[in-house]
């Protein structure tokens, strides 16, 4: 599953339907334009409780996924704490995919 999550991402990302970090995950869920958020399973637990917080308020999945260094590898960052997927299609996806584990 990891494999076939980590190259949805980089499809997601080349498609122009992410967002990474903070600031803009933030953003694109004030706006309505998220679809399901991703948090690394390394993410600060502060972050996590925000999240699960936020995403609960707009009725919006979160989900936790592997480590902050493979999200960014597969998103061409460093590393990436949370992403928001921002297209129905593949936020579909990514809840089937981690519903399978």
């Amino acid at each position: 599953m990891q494999n076939n999550g980590l190259g949805l991402l980089g499809l997601c990302k080349k498609a122009g339907r992410m967002v990474s970090g903070d600031y803009a995950c933030r953003d694109a869920l004030n706006k309505g334009k998220t679809y399901v958020i991703l948090l690394a399973s390394d993410a600060s637990e502060h972050l996590k409780r925000s999240y699960n917080g936020m995403c609960a308020d707009y009725n919006i999945p979160c989900l936790q996924y592997v480590t902050k260094a493979e999200i960014g590898r597969a998103c061409g960052r460093e590393t990436a704490a949370v992403i928001s997927i921002n297209d129905e299609g593949f936020a579909n996806q990514f809840i089937r995919l981690l519903a399978k584990d």
